[in-house]
Order: structure tokens, then C-alpha cells, then sequence
């Protein structure tokens, strides 16, 4: 029978003619490139593989080689490859959704493509899954604290953390920006996406807003809330009051103890925890000076909507109380604050606050109600 025969060690060239039966070569082998004979296996260099059937086969050298078979480990399948002794490897392209290539490992050790192939070896595949991230909105003003940031197509089920807010209730967390569907409170083991948050928030029913002493021995803090109007409790010893500005002083206009939705207001009161209910009917006054914001927002935003000028907040700066000159960056939520346009005015310290109609406080330390922050 017509084979393809060799003669000699290796190296020599394959020729073509009659061979002896047991030096036949595999025709299944002779198509991959591969030669089998007298049951050791060789590779064509230099030459052409014949076809199947074919009694060519043009002249080359053969020398032995070896099978490479790839564990792809969860990835796309790759082919064996048959290399000549000696020679190296071009790493195979195979992929695995939700995960990234890290190399390949020959048993426990990682395996450098550049390093000649001198056996049969498994080469295994390694992979790294994806990170995917989760990405919260809606915690401007919160105290939130987590570090539950990313996660695996192999990390188990997370359960979200929780943010607070002062003032305010959280109402979870969702996947959208308009607060619909059911709320997320966990990420399922196996998933494979980003993930985007959005935090509810109510005003709560409830607040216990504090207040700090004044050198009249009242206690004094500011509030605002652009959700919900606020009644300050009835056992209350304490006033809301809106203020108006002109030539270096705020004139404070008594508001009893309703609290507007949206009106940003001073309050006084006689001791240092003021005590308020969510459901004021109260209508927002026309004539206030005073500003606030629900979260807390950048300084120039707030000024890119009312306009430019100089920050007052209300505070005990040196030993003096008052409405004072305020640089930060940023504006505190549910504060109220003081914006006053003009160059002139960013020259002044403070602001000199005094009460404009009956105090609404029966019963207070001190006297005189009249608090000079200069």
C-alpha cells in the first residue's frame, strides 16, 4: 500500500513510496499537520501536508512534537495545537462573559508563552470576574456609610445599608430616578450589571430640632423645609419668626408657631430641644429675607439662582451671636442663611438682629430680646 514513509533519525526528509505496514502514517493525524509512525508522533516543518488519499507530499523535515490542550475553564472552547519540540506557543484567544483573561496556569504553574514546548501539557485557563459598581443618588445632606461599592457575578447576596437624614425618613432605595416599582433592598448573588440607586426621602413626622444659648440666655436655631410645613408642639415654650434686611440689621416678624412649607425661619425658644410636628397649614410670608435649601448644596449654586453676594449664617463667632459672615463652600441643609447682595455689604462682620412685633414668648431668660452679633 502507498504511504507516507520516513527514512533515518530525525530530521531527515519525508519521502513518498511504499513503506512497511507498521510505519504507515495516521491519515486522521496527516490532516492536522500531524504524522503518526511506528507509533510516535512527528510534525512536517519545511514541507506541504498531503491530503487525505493523497501520494504526495512535498519534501520537508519532520521533527517530534507534542499535543497542547486548553482547559479553557468556562470559556470559549480552543482547538489542540501541535507544536514541533522546541518551539513556542501563540496564546489563543477564547472569552468568558462576565470575566476578564488573567493567563494560563500548566498545573499550579503560571505558563509564559514565550517558554519552548518540550512535552504534552494541559494549559488551564484563569479568569477574574468583572467588578460591577453600585452607584447611590439622593444622599446629598445624608449620613451614610457603607462599603458595599462593587461586586462579582460571584460575590453573594447584598443587602443594601441604610442612609438617615435629619429630618427626614427613609423611604429605600430604587432603581430609578423617579422612585417607582418596588423598592430594592438587596443585590442577588449572580448578578452581572451595574447598579444605580436612588434614595427615597419623606419629612418626617417628628422632629426634635436643637437650639443653642444666646448671651440673653434664650436658644436660638434656624430652620427650613421645602417638603412639608411644621407646627412647633403646643407645650412648647418657642416662635417662629421670618426676618427682613436693610442697613445692617434683620428685623424678625413674629410667625406664632406654624412654620410654612418652604419658609426658612429663626426660632427662639427657652430651652435647648424644640419640638415640631410636619402638617403646618401656614401660608409662606412674601417678605423674608431669609433662604434655604433641603440639601446640602454648593455655595455657588445656590448664588447662580438668587444672585451673588455675601453668606450669613447664624452662629457664636469671637464671643458674639448673631447672624455672621459665612464662607464655606457649602450650605448645610435645613438651615436657614442670609444673602445679601452688594459689595459694600461683604465688608460687614455681622448682622444685627432685633424684633419687629411682640416676641410670642411668654416666658424667657433675659431681657430686651435684642441680640447685637457686632
Amino acid at each position: 500500500a502507498l504511504g507516507y514513509g520516513y527514512k533515518g533519525s530525525s530530521g531527515d526528509k519525508i519521502t513518498v513510496g511504499w513503506a512497511n505496514a507498521d510505519d504507515f502514517i495516521d491519515h486522521d493525524g496527516c490532516n492536522k499537520g500531524v504524522y503518526f509512525v511506528s507509533g510516535k508522533q512527528f510534525i512536517l516543518e519545511g514541507g506541504t501536508t498531503p491530503a487525505t488519499g493523497s501520494g504526495f507530499c512535498n519534501a520537508g523535515k519532520y521533527v517530534p512534537c507534542f499535543t497542547v490542550t486548553y482547559n479553557t475553564n468556562g470559556g470559549s472552547a480552543v482547538s489542540d495545537t501541535y507544536i514541533g519540540s522546541g518551539s513556542t506557543l501563540t496564546e489563543p484567544v477564547t472569552t468568558r462573559e462576565n470575566y476578564t483573561l488573567t493567563g494560563w496556569k500548566n498545573g499550579s504553574a503560571d505558563f509564559d508563552f514565550s517558554t519552548p514546548v518540550t512535552s504534552d501539557m494541559t494549559l488551564t485557563a484563569q479568569w477574574t470576574p468583572h467588578a460591577y459598581t453600585i452607584t447611590y443618588n439622593g444622599i446629598d445632606g445624608a449620613s451614610f456609610t457603607t462599603d458595599k461599592n462593587s461586586f462579582t457575578i460571584e460575590s453573594d447576596a447584598i443587602t443594601l445599608d441604610t442612609p438617615t437624614k435629619t429630618g427626614y425618613d427613609f423611604g429605600g432605595w430604587y432603581a430609578n430616578s423617579g422612585l417607582t416599582g418596588d423598592a430594592v433592598t438587596t443585590i442577588a448573588a449572580g448578578s452581572h450589571a451595574d447598579v444605580e440607586l436612588w434614595a427615597k426621602w419623606t419629612a418626617s413626622e417628628n422632629i426634635n430640632l436643637a437650639a443653642n444659648q444666646a448671651p440673653d440666655e434664650n436658644y436660638w436655631t434656624t430652620f427650613y423645609c421645602g417638603d412639608a410645613g411644621y407646627t412647633i408642639d403646643a407645650e412648647e415654650n418657642a416662635c417662629a419668626y421670618t426676618a427682613t434686611y436693610s442697613d445692617g440689621k434683620l428685623t424678625l416678624h413674629n410667625q406664632g408657631k406654624t412654620i410654612a412649607k418652604g419658609e426658612a425661619v429663626i426660632i427662639v425658644a427657652d430651652n435647648n430641644e424644640v419640638s415640631m410636628t410636619k402638617g403646618a397649614d401656614g401660608t409662606k410670608s412674601d417678605d423674608n429675607d431669609l433662604h434655604g435649601v433641603d440639601v446640602e448644596t454648593s455655595t455657588a449654586d445656590i448664588q447662580s439662582t438668587l444672585g451673588s453676594g455675601t453668606f450669613y449664617v447664624l452662629g457664636n463667632k469671637n464671643s458674639h451671636f448673631g447672624f455672621h459672615k459665612y464662607e464655606g463652600a457649602t450650605m448645610a441643609a435645613r438651615k436657614a442663611f442670609v444673602l445679601i447682595n452688594g459689595s459694600n455689604e461683604a465688608l460687614a462682620r455681622s448682622l444685627t438682629m432685633v424684633f419687629g412685633d411682640a416676641t410670642g414668648i411668654t416666658t424667657v431668660h433675659g431681657s430686651g430680646f435684642t441680640v447685637n452679633g457686632s
